[in-house]
């Protein structure tokens, strides 16, 4: 089985320099919690939805790795893809690369 959907936006938003949001225990159901790490009081982005991918295609053209993926990946990428085919893609060909995991 392959990583959960927790797991892929935990890495890719530490790939992009954010923190991952952890939250003490006694937090949760308590409508807004601060991260214990950071103070913050956002959520963590998910890169499922599409206003996530969004955020994840922008910032992903800004980097190096943004061409190499695109030929890599050029004849999945001609379909149109949601957030639930893109992020996944993009997760799996920066785990493979070297040098990003």
């Amino acid at each position: 089985m392959g990583p959960t959907k927790e797991e892929i936006n935990k890495y890719l938003t530490q790939k992009k320099g954010q923190c991952w949001h952890e939250y003490y225990p006694y937090q949760q159901g308590f409508g807004s919690m601060q991260c214990i790490k950071c103070r913050s009081f956002k959520a963590p982005e998910d890169f499922f939805t599409w206003d996530g991918m969004g955020n994840l295609i922008t910032w992903a053209k800004r980097q190096e790795f943004w061409r190499p993926f695109v030929s890599y990946n050029h004849k999945k990428l001609e379909k149109v893809l949601g957030p639930e085919e893109f992020t996944p893609l993009l997760y799996n060909f920066l785990k493979r690369r070297r040098g990003w995991n």
